[in-house]
């Protein structure tokens, strides 16, 4: 028996590969190609915005005007490379970041076409991105913020994680949203219990265990919503000045409303009685050969009269994990156009300082076309992190909680030879064991061979149930749809607002 499948040793050699030809040609790079930067000015330009000074005032020569300024003022653009890109702050964050990802995506996709019973590496994988998708933003906006970005991040994170209390401890008679937490935490717990059991370890349970778990979605959430702020802020600035320009395209304005809108869709898709509820009607009731006692009350209705014969509430879920998937690349589709309009901002601002009287701040210009480059890698973390968290949920809904992803039924609709056991129709959710395959006495001496035994063990026992991902890894998704939506439109408030109030400073500055 091996320690390790040939598959996960494939996956191993794979992200190694990645990892090592990323400083040749990285995939980070890949996805900014044909994305320039300004250069920083020489010091002849810099020299050239001001009026040399002298030591006696009676000869100082008047300062230049703003035509001269904005004509010796010319900005030069260059595209970005893999080398310039190693310069920047937190480059290896956004490295490991995508390629992360990018890992966990091409494994999955490869074990769709391998047979059931092969070990899958691409859940460790995936877990593995949607643990940095959610960390590394959280890192960054408490590690380079500023202190008022802080103080305002943590007061997000504390009302944030006021609401998603009041959301988790809403009473389940409510069946508000189409997750079970308390019946995730029961789960986990029974099986924790047998798997210490199987160990040789006495098992000991904690009726708090529910409100020790809730707590900690609670915090998490609180942490999205920080993390998701200034992205938010970021985006809803860039959507407000594409979809008010004529030189944008009709077709690319459409993609940015997409981006905006699909967020709102996945925050209705879990509201229970407006999304499932609606769509299925009161007459739909779950099936008498589900499993209730591992799906509890959320166990998908899928039996009796519905408005849309076609429409269980299986369907609808992996509907909805499609739409997962959708509002993941299309926010990936806007991400070069979005750091593309962050790193133009500093033409506007350097037009505006040559327009003030008096002597130019040199440095102050240096700093504002030298920063935004500086500090691209925090841009896309804090861009891409909701599509690796979506994308990886999505894929461990396929995976782990029973939903079915239906590109392969698509195929064999458009006459590829398909096998029929990779369709949705012959996908059933293996029941989990009810023990491990192994069982040690309390201070047994363990072997190599008790080891390999133990491992593979723990490989085939899993201790999350599928309503651990219907519910906990779908409260995560929820809420950050949600945060990015509210976020969002505060966003488009504040930059209207603060568009207004701008335009009379500009004037009173410049005369």
């Amino acid at each position: 028996m091996s320690v390790l499948p040939p598959t996960y040793l494939v996956a191993l050699i794979l992200v190694f590969i990645l990892v090592r030809l990323r400083r040749i040609l990285g995939l980070p790079s890949l996805l900014l190609d044909g994305v320039a930067f300004y250069m920083p000015p020489t010091a002849a330009v810099l020299d050239s915005l001001n009026t040399p000074e002298v030591a006696k005032a009676k000869h100082q020569k008047p300062q230049k005007t703003v035509g001269e300024r904005l004509q010796a003022m010319q900005l030069t653009m260059s595209p970005i490379t893999t080398h310039a890109m190693t310069k920047c702050l937190f480059f290896d964050l956004y490295d490991t970041l995508v390629t992360a990802t990018v890992s966990s995506v091409v494994v999955f996709a490869y074990m769709q076409v391998l047979p059931a019973s092969t070990p899958d590496p691409s859940y460790y994988l995936l877990l593995v991105s949607l643990v940095l998708s959610l960390g590394f933003p959280f890192f960054i906006q408490y590690g380079m913020s500023s202190s008022y970005e802080k103080q305002l991040g943590f007061g997000v994170a504390v009302l944030g994680t006021i609401v998603a209390l009041f959301s988790l401890y809403a009473p389940p008679s409510l069946q508000l949203l189409d997750f079970d937490v308390e019946g995730a935490a029961a789960s986990m717990d029974g099986r924790w219990q047998v798997l210490l059991s199987a160990m040789g370890m006495p098992s000991t349970s904690s009726a708090w265990k529910t409100h020790w778990l809730m707590c900690l979605l609670a915090v998490l959430a609180g942490l999205v919503s920080s993390a998701t702020l200034l992205p938010a802020l970021r985006f809803a600035k860039m959507y407000s000045d594409f979809i008010a320009s004529k030189a944008i395209s009709p077709s690319w304005k459409i993609v940015l409303h997409l981006n905006m809108l699909l967020p709102v869709v996945l925050t209705w898709a879990w509201l229970r009685p407006v999304a499932s509820s609606l769509l299925l009607g009161d007459d739909a009731v779950i099936c008498p050969t589900s499993d209730s006692s591992s799906f509890s009350w959320i166990a998908p209705r899928d039996c009796g009269d519905r408005r849309l014969s076609w429409l269980s509430e299986s369907t609808f879920r992996n509907l909805r994990v499609h739409v997962l998937v959708a509002a993941a690349l299309v926010r990936l589709a806007c991400y070069r156009s979005h750091l593309q309009y962050f790193l133009l901002e500093p033409k506007h601002k350097v037009t505006a300082q040559l327009l003030l009287q008096g002597r130019v701040d040199t440095q102050a210009i240096t700093d504002t076309i030298v920063g935004p480059f500086r500090n691209l890698p925090v841009i896309c973390v804090q861009y891409l992190a909701p599509v690796g968290l979506w994308l990886s949920a999505a894929l461990l809904f396929q995976r782990k909680a029973g939903h079915c992803l239906y590109w392969m039924d698509i195929l064999a609709q458009v006459g590829n030879p398909i096998p029929p056991s990779l369709l949705c129709a012959a996908q059933v959710t293996d029941l989990l064991p009810t023990t491990p395959l192994f069982a040690f006495e309390h201070s047994q001496v363990l072997g190599w061979p008790e080891f390999e035994a133990l491992l593979h063990g723990l490989r085939e026992f899993p201790l999350a149930e599928p309503l651990w991902y219907q519910s906990v890894l779908g409260f995560v998704v929820w809420w950050s749809a949600l945060s990015w939506c509210v976020l969002s439109a505060v966003g488009l408030v504040y930059w209207r607002q603060a568009a207004g109030l701008q335009r009379p400073w500009i004037k009173a500055k410049t005369h």
